[in-house]
């Protein structure tokens, strides 16, 4: 015999995680696409970025410091993008600041595009899975009352 309460519970517990997915895929891929795009082609301040600490999980993160070539711009405390994995405190790397919140982007180039493109594809399969799944609920609501 069913548990109609359980199968409601992860039926609404399945839709609310594809939604939040689906939320965070968009927005955060569409906010890193006009950044990484800079970074991608050159365009933004060039500078020098200063490893300060490496924070190692499942992947390592550089944070440092930047100081623009000018001397002018200065940003504290930011990650390094689409540079080398590992750096030491102290080592430093040619960098661009593309107005990315929190980040610059090395001039070597990287991933970040392709994964900020790649974070908004599968945001908007997921918003197009959820749509056709609205209609199809929709069609199935109304045939059942007519």
């Amino acid at each position: 015999m069913p548990n109609k309460f359980r199968d409601r519970f992860w039926g609404s517990m399945f839709w609310i995680l594809v939604t939040a997915t689906m939320v965070v895929c968009l927005v955060g891929g569409a906010a890193g696409i006009a950044p990484s795009w800079r970074a991608q082609v050159g365009d933004g301040t060039r500078g020098t970025f200063t490893a300060t600490r490496l924070e190692c999980r499942k992947a390592c993160f550089v944070y440092g410091d930047f100081t623009a070539d000018d001397g002018v711009a200065r940003r504290t405390d930011v990650m390094l993008l689409d540079g080398p994995e590992k750096m030491t405190p102290g080592s430093t790397e040619p960098a661009l600041d593309t107005g990315e919140r929190g980040a610059v982007y090395s001039t070597s180039g990287g991933p970040s595009l392709v994964w900020a493109l790649a974070m908004t594809a599968g945001g908007l399969v997921l918003a197009a899975f959820l749509v056709r799944m609205v209609i199809l609920s929709v069609r199935r609501r109304r045939r059942r009352s007519a």
